[in-house]
């Protein structure tokens, strides 16, 4: 599929007007108009109507006219048509051209004839896999597809396992879709065997739209007639798109990298009236600005040898509304905590209290949703130290005890090397307690409640580092964990009262509280 035939599937003619054919075809940027012309009410591609009022006459040939008047006019009126058109009609999607691009380049690599291609289609249900990296490429084939812009004719999709209501298979005959197709998006899973196995039974086509190679379902991978490997957007790609929709070649997209760059990104640069100039000055700046965001989290989080995330406090002047002081719903004996620890930290710090008598550990437990892991990001703001999160979770990805112990002991030690900090443990309930243990593996979990209770009495002697454990079931934990000197205090977050809810919407909605309350249906009614 090379940019002719692109431009021919994007930019395919419409006829309209009355007993005639006429048609407006788009290409190289410019409206051609095509045989003659017939005032009437013009549709594009489904674009607002364009009403023209131009009064040409159907026959009228300028070759064969010597009226000087008559030909003026004429052409008067064909620019004044083509200006009419040249502002009013719609672009071709350059996130669809960019589609269409990336799937042609997938098609001239893959490693089967065009014969060999037409064959497999031809099958009665033949399964297409089509794997592309790009966001928002699934979406863009799939209604190219249905627009017949891919295939001949349209075609009626459906995603699988849904099955289609008889008013609308009726609905895609009467619009004249020549083949019913069902679809395996990239965002279902690929262990969702009752939608598999649905889209199978139906003897229809099947289509799969996965990410990668990997979100590919085992059965259908097997069963697999046609695969095809699209690509990362290029800056040939890109450039190739911008081109086919202004007609312009844009200035080179040299010096930044355009990995990031989506198709969402290509139709807001190639927008309504935008040049392929100011569209690949755009691009530069996405791509410029994301690559500037991902050095700045690269920087402030890191993934450490025991697989915990270690990131930077906001500052507290960009922190905005994330500080504890700012946060409404939390208890007044943790808000008593957090000043008492701000406190000590200060005077620590200044040599005036040894760390021994500062309280650095805490425990904070509640229901789901009531504000655990935004609290400890908040207190790290508002302290302004280094975060390490971890979870029981992660210490158990190394499965073996050995593994288990390994990771955990390394968690503390890069918690200590990083202080002052904080170490966030959730789901520390996970840990378990030795008292409920049973006799096949009591010998395991002992072994692990041990070990972290050795490291939390080593607390005294880890200068500057505050340790905060979470837990959805503090019932579940092993009692020694909560005794004085561990993860003491232990501190409950309740479900918010009407005041504390007020607040929390204030925190997340900003200036827009006021609307939402305005606009909220009465009790009692809708």
């Amino acid at each position: 599929m090379n940019k002719e035939e692109i431009i021919t599937r994007v930019s395919e003619p419409f006829e309209f007007g009355i007993g005639r054919r006429h048609r407006f075809i788009f290409a190289d940027g410019e409206i051609v108009v095509d045989e003659s012309f017939n005032p009437a009410r013009i549709k594009y591609s489904g674009a607002r109507e364009i009403v023209v009022g131009a009064d040409i006459e159907p026959d009228f040939d300028a070759s064969l006219c010597n009226d000087s008047r008559k030909l003026r006019a004429h052409h008067r009126k064909t620019a004044a048509l083509l200006a009419l058109l040249k502002k009013r009609i719609v672009r071709p999607s350059a996130a669809e051209v960019g589609a269409l691009l990336l799937l042609a380049e997938g098609i001239d690599q893959a490693a089967f004839s065009l014969g060999g291609l037409i064959r497999a289609l031809r099958k009665r249900r033949p399964i297409v896999v089509i794997t592309c990296p790009v966001e928002g490429f699934d979406d863009r084939i799939v209604e190219l597809l249905r627009r017949g812009l891919i295939l001949p004719g349209e075609s009626l999709v459906s995603v699988a396992g849904d099955l289609a209501q008889t008013s609308e298979l009726r609905a895609g005959v009467r619009r004249g879709a020549r083949r019913h197709v069902t679809t395996i998006p990239s965002a279902m899973p690929a262990d969702d065997h009752d939608r598999l196995a649905m889209a199978v039974e139906a003897s229809l086509p099947i289509l799969c739209l996965p990410l990668s190679h990997e979100g590919i379902p085992a059965s259908i991978s097997a069963a697999t007639n046609v695969r095809i490997r699209c690509g990362h957007l290029s800056k040939e790609t890109i450039e190739e798109t911008i081109e086919i929709v202004t007609g312009k070649k844009p200035p080179a997209l040299d010096d930044i990298d355009v990995s990031s760059i989506t198709l969402d990104d290509l139709e807001l640069a190639v927008g309504p009236g935008n040049s392929a100039r100011e569209a690949a000055k755009f691009l530069k700046e996405r791509a410029h600005a994301r690559f500037k965001a991902a050095q700045e989290t690269a920087r402030e989080r890191t993934i450490l040898k025991s697989g915990s995330e270690a990131s930077r406090p906001v500052p507290r002047q960009k922190a905005g509304p994330l500080v504890i002081e700012s946060m409404s719903g939390y208890p007044a004996p943790l808000l008593e905590w957090v000043s008492s620890l701000e406190q000590d930290l200060r005077l620590w710090q200044g040599g005036k209290l040894p760390w021994e008598e500062v309280s650095s550990a805490l425990l904070v437990s509640g229901p789901p949703g009531t504000g655990k892991t935004i609290f400890v990001k908040a207190l790290a703001n508002t302290l302004q130290l280094p975060l390490i999160r971890t979870s029981v979770s992660s210490w158990m990805n190394g499965g073996h005890l050995n593994s288990v112990i390994n990771r955990m002991t390394d968690c503390f030690a890069e918690a200590r090397a990083l202080a002052p900090a904080i170490l966030f443990i959730d789901e520390i309930d996970g840990i378990g307690s030795r008292e409920s243990q049973g006799k096949d593996y009591s010998d395991y979990w002992t072994t692990i409640v041990n070990k972290l209770l050795e490291a939390l009495n080593s607390l005294p002697d880890m200068q500057g580092l505050v340790v905060v454990g979470a837990t959805n079931r503090p019932e579940a934990m092993d009692p020694a964990l909560l005794r004085s000197g561990r993860l003491q205090p232990h501190l409950e977050i309740g479900l918010p009262d009407t005041a504390a809810l007020a607040g929390i919407f204030r925190h997340h909605l900003g200036h827009d509280v006021r609307q939402v309350v305005d606009t909220a249906p009465h009790a009692g009614g809708f």
